[in-house]
């Protein structure tokens, strides 16, 4: 099975959560938030689907076979 994975930087967790910069990295110090994902060189983001399950939300991200 294939799973489609979408990532998303920091300030579109912001926008899309509606909580600050300053909460969303507090939240990876505490454990509550995964530590974001190394995308390339000086660019890191959240796999969607993991932060749409902790925080609650139907995630849109859909699996594939």
């Amino acid at each position: 099975m294939k799973q489609n994975l979408t990532f998303i930087r920091s300030r579109d967790v912001q926008e899309i959560y509606g909580i600050s910069r300053t909460t969303t990295w507090r939240y990876v110090r505490q454990g509550k938030l995964p530590p974001p994902t190394k995308i390339s060189e000086g660019i890191c983001g959240w796999d969607r689907a993991r932060l749409d399950e902790f925080f609650g939300i139907k995630s849109e991200v859909t699996k594939t076979e």
